[in-house]
Protein backbone atom coordinates (compact mmCIF):
# COMPACT_ATOMS: atom_id res chain seq x y z
CA UNK A 1 0.00 0.00 0.00
CA UNK A 2 1.48 3.66 -1.11
CA UNK A 3 0.86 4.83 2.29
CA UNK A 4 2.99 2.04 4.20
CA UNK A 5 5.32 3.11 1.68
CA UNK A 6 5.41 6.29 1.97
CA UNK A 7 5.98 5.61 5.56
CA UNK A 8 8.71 3.32 5.13
CA UNK A 9 10.55 5.76 2.79
CA UNK A 10 10.60 8.08 5.75
CA UNK A 11 12.00 5.97 8.08
CA UNK A 12 14.34 4.61 6.09
CA UNK A 13 15.57 8.17 4.90
CA UNK A 14 15.70 9.01 8.54
CA UNK A 15 17.87 5.81 9.76
CA UNK A 16 19.89 6.99 6.42
CA UNK A 17 20.66 10.29 7.39
CA UNK A 18 21.74 9.62 10.80
CA UNK A 19 23.91 6.35 10.04
CA UNK A 20 25.23 9.11 7.43
CA UNK A 21 25.97 11.79 10.19
CA UNK A 22 27.48 9.20 11.99
CA UNK A 23 29.96 7.45 9.94
CA UNK A 24 29.86 10.01 7.02
CA UNK A 25 33.48 11.03 7.94
CA UNK A 26 35.96 9.27 9.89
CA UNK A 27 36.60 12.38 12.30
CA UNK A 28 34.63 15.47 13.66
CA UNK A 29 31.70 16.52 13.48
CA UNK A 30 28.96 18.14 10.57
CA UNK A 31 29.81 21.56 11.74
CA UNK A 32 33.61 21.00 11.40
CA UNK A 33 32.77 19.96 7.87
CA UNK A 34 34.61 21.80 5.10
CA UNK A 35 32.31 22.88 2.03
CA UNK A 36 32.43 21.17 -1.22
CA UNK A 37 32.92 22.67 -4.44
CA UNK A 38 29.93 24.06 -5.43
CA UNK A 39 26.99 21.35 -7.14
CA UNK A 40 23.51 21.50 -7.19
CA UNK A 41 22.22 22.62 -4.01
CA UNK A 42 19.52 22.08 -2.64
CA UNK A 43 18.62 25.02 -0.88
CA UNK A 44 18.75 26.92 -4.02
CA UNK A 45 15.38 26.59 -5.90
CA UNK A 46 17.08 27.87 -9.27
CA UNK A 47 19.13 24.82 -9.67
CA UNK A 48 16.90 22.03 -9.11
CA UNK A 49 15.95 21.83 -12.59
CA UNK A 50 18.41 23.86 -14.56
CA UNK A 51 21.48 21.91 -15.99
CA UNK A 52 24.08 23.62 -13.61
CA UNK A 53 27.55 21.09 -12.56
CA UNK A 54 30.65 21.70 -11.67
CA UNK A 55 34.05 19.36 -11.66
CA UNK A 56 34.13 17.55 -8.56
CA UNK A 57 30.13 16.59 -8.92
CA UNK A 58 30.18 15.41 -11.90
CA UNK A 59 33.19 13.45 -10.53
CA UNK A 60 31.10 11.98 -7.67
CA UNK A 61 28.56 11.66 -9.98
CA UNK A 62 30.77 8.72 -12.04
CA UNK A 63 31.92 7.44 -9.04
CA UNK A 64 28.58 7.06 -7.76
CA UNK A 65 27.70 5.37 -11.36
CA UNK A 66 30.52 2.68 -10.50
CA UNK A 67 29.51 2.20 -7.19
CA UNK A 68 25.91 1.68 -8.62
CA UNK A 69 26.66 -0.78 -11.35
CA UNK A 70 28.60 -3.13 -9.18
CA UNK A 71 25.36 -3.34 -6.42
CA UNK A 72 22.42 -3.50 -8.94
CA UNK A 73 21.24 -0.10 -8.29
CA UNK A 74 20.90 2.91 -10.35
CA UNK A 75 21.27 6.63 -9.53
CA UNK A 76 18.80 8.63 -9.36
CA UNK A 77 20.29 12.11 -8.18
CA UNK A 78 23.59 13.28 -6.78
CA UNK A 79 24.10 16.73 -5.57
CA UNK A 80 26.50 18.74 -3.27
CA UNK A 81 25.53 20.91 -0.44
CA UNK A 82 28.10 22.19 1.67
CA UNK A 83 29.94 19.52 2.88
CA UNK A 84 27.08 16.80 2.11
CA UNK A 85 27.61 14.60 -0.73
CA UNK A 86 23.90 13.32 -0.93
CA UNK A 87 22.93 10.63 -3.35
CA UNK A 88 19.52 9.12 -4.16
CA UNK A 89 19.39 5.67 -5.72
CA UNK A 90 16.79 3.15 -6.37
CA UNK A 91 16.88 -0.90 -7.30
CA UNK A 92 14.20 -3.09 -9.11
CA UNK A 93 12.17 -3.97 -6.45
CA UNK A 94 13.27 -0.51 -4.30
CA UNK A 95 15.88 -0.22 -1.96
CA UNK A 96 16.69 -1.06 1.69
CA UNK A 97 18.37 0.48 4.49
CA UNK A 98 21.16 -2.54 4.17
CA UNK A 99 21.83 -1.53 0.71
CA UNK A 100 21.88 2.43 1.12
CA UNK A 101 24.46 1.72 3.99
CA UNK A 102 26.41 -0.57 1.78
CA UNK A 103 26.40 2.09 -1.14
CA UNK A 104 27.33 4.96 1.42
CA UNK A 105 30.63 2.73 3.06
CA UNK A 106 31.44 1.62 -0.85
CA UNK A 107 30.77 5.35 -1.90
CA UNK A 108 33.37 6.57 0.43
CA UNK A 109 35.77 4.39 0.14
CA UNK A 110 36.02 5.63 -3.98
CA UNK A 111 35.68 9.28 -2.71
CA UNK A 112 38.88 8.42 -0.41
CA UNK A 113 41.17 6.93 -3.20
CA UNK A 114 40.05 9.75 -5.74
CA UNK A 115 40.90 12.28 -3.23
CA UNK A 116 38.19 14.59 -4.52
CA UNK A 117 38.04 16.62 -0.98
CA UNK A 118 40.04 17.84 1.43
CA UNK A 119 38.79 17.67 4.80
CA UNK A 120 35.46 15.98 5.87
CA UNK A 121 32.99 15.28 4.92
CA UNK A 122 29.69 13.67 4.80
CA UNK A 123 27.65 11.14 2.71
CA UNK A 124 23.99 10.68 2.68
CA UNK A 125 21.44 7.82 0.86
CA UNK A 126 18.53 7.49 0.39
CA UNK A 127 16.05 6.24 -2.02
CA UNK A 128 13.98 8.65 -3.91
CA UNK A 129 10.54 7.98 -1.97
CA UNK A 130 7.00 7.42 -3.08
CA UNK A 131 6.33 11.55 -3.67
CA UNK A 132 9.91 11.96 -5.51
CA UNK A 133 11.58 15.20 -6.90
CA UNK A 134 12.05 15.74 -10.43
CA UNK A 135 15.40 16.83 -11.47
CA UNK A 136 16.43 16.19 -14.81
CA UNK A 137 14.71 15.79 -17.96
CA UNK A 138 15.07 11.70 -18.19
CA UNK A 139 13.01 12.07 -14.90
CA UNK A 140 10.18 13.84 -16.25
CA UNK A 141 10.05 11.61 -19.40
CA UNK A 142 9.83 8.16 -16.97
CA UNK A 143 7.08 10.12 -14.77
CA UNK A 144 4.93 10.51 -18.03
CA UNK A 145 1.06 9.56 -17.08
CA UNK A 146 2.02 10.21 -13.84
CA UNK A 147 0.34 13.12 -11.55
CA UNK A 148 2.92 15.79 -10.54
CA UNK A 149 2.89 18.53 -8.36
CA UNK A 150 5.03 21.86 -9.79
CA UNK A 151 6.03 25.08 -8.28
CA UNK A 152 6.58 27.63 -11.31
CA UNK A 153 7.83 30.91 -11.53
CA UNK A 154 4.20 32.27 -11.79
CA UNK A 155 2.08 29.89 -9.38
CA UNK A 156 1.70 26.43 -8.37
CA UNK A 157 0.32 23.67 -10.93
CA UNK A 158 -0.79 20.15 -10.43
CA UNK A 159 -2.01 17.43 -13.15
CA UNK A 160 -1.09 15.03 -15.30
CA UNK A 161 2.26 15.14 -16.85
CA UNK A 162 1.19 14.07 -20.48
CA UNK A 163 4.84 14.43 -21.97
CA UNK A 164 8.01 15.37 -21.67
CA UNK A 165 11.54 16.22 -23.67
CA UNK A 166 14.84 18.16 -23.27
CA UNK A 167 13.29 21.47 -22.81
CA UNK A 168 10.16 20.67 -21.09
CA UNK A 169 7.02 19.19 -20.43
CA UNK A 170 2.88 18.90 -20.84
CA UNK A 171 0.86 18.98 -17.97
CA UNK A 172 -2.43 18.39 -18.04
CA UNK A 173 -5.05 20.21 -15.59
CA UNK A 174 -7.90 21.49 -14.51
CA UNK A 175 -8.82 25.29 -14.03
CA UNK A 176 -11.84 26.37 -12.77
CA UNK A 177 -13.19 22.91 -13.24
CA UNK A 178 -12.12 23.36 -16.85
CA UNK A 179 -9.45 20.75 -18.49
CA UNK A 180 -6.52 22.25 -19.67
CA UNK A 181 -3.06 21.56 -21.30
CA UNK A 182 0.05 23.46 -20.96
CA UNK A 183 3.53 23.27 -22.27
CA UNK A 184 6.22 24.59 -19.41
CA UNK A 185 9.96 24.95 -19.73
CA UNK A 186 12.37 23.76 -17.20
CA UNK A 187 13.80 27.35 -16.46
CA UNK A 188 10.38 28.00 -15.19
CA UNK A 189 10.41 25.54 -12.40
CA UNK A 190 11.21 25.80 -9.10
CA UNK A 191 10.38 22.68 -7.80
CA UNK A 192 8.50 19.61 -9.60
CA UNK A 193 7.56 16.04 -8.26
CA UNK A 194 5.35 13.33 -8.24
CA UNK A 195 2.01 13.09 -6.54
CA UNK A 196 0.17 10.40 -5.06
CA UNK A 197 -3.83 10.91 -5.24
CA UNK A 198 -5.60 10.25 -1.63
CA UNK A 199 -7.38 7.55 -2.75
CA UNK A 200 -3.41 5.83 -3.51
CA UNK A 201 -2.30 7.13 -0.21
CA UNK A 202 -5.49 5.70 1.73
CA UNK A 203 -6.79 2.74 0.16
CA UNK A 204 -8.09 -0.10 2.00
CA UNK A 205 -5.97 -3.10 2.34
CA UNK A 206 -6.90 -5.92 0.29
CA UNK A 207 -7.78 -9.52 2.22
CA UNK A 208 -7.21 -12.53 0.65
CA UNK A 209 -8.47 -15.73 2.21
CA UNK A 210 -5.95 -17.95 2.68
CA UNK A 211 -6.14 -21.84 1.42
CA UNK A 212 -5.56 -24.66 3.55
CA UNK A 213 -1.91 -26.43 2.47
CA UNK A 214 -2.54 -29.37 0.68
CA UNK A 215 -2.87 -32.54 3.00
CA UNK A 216 -3.39 -30.78 5.88
CA UNK A 217 -7.13 -30.88 8.22
CA UNK A 218 -9.60 -28.41 8.26
CA UNK A 219 -9.20 -25.03 9.97
CA UNK A 220 -10.17 -25.25 13.74
CA UNK A 221 -11.36 -21.99 13.70
CA UNK A 222 -12.90 -22.01 10.40
CA UNK A 223 -17.30 -22.39 10.52
CA UNK A 224 -17.78 -25.57 10.27
CA UNK A 225 -14.08 -27.11 11.48
CA UNK A 226 -13.89 -29.10 13.67
CA UNK A 227 -12.39 -27.09 17.50
CA UNK A 228 -12.24 -28.68 20.91
CA UNK A 229 -14.01 -31.10 22.19
CA UNK A 230 -16.50 -29.85 24.35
Amino acid sequence: MVAGARLFDFLRQAITIDYAIATGSPRGSRDDARPASTGLDSSCPEAIIAPMSSPILENVRTLAEKVATAQDVEVYHVELSGGTVRVLVEGPQGISLGACSRFSRELSSELDRAGLFQGRYFIEVSSPGVERRLYRPRDFERAVNRRIRVRTRSGPLEGMLVAADERGFVISFEDRSEPHTGRVTYEDVKEARLAVPDSELFCKPVVTQRSAARGAGPDPDAPGGKGTDE
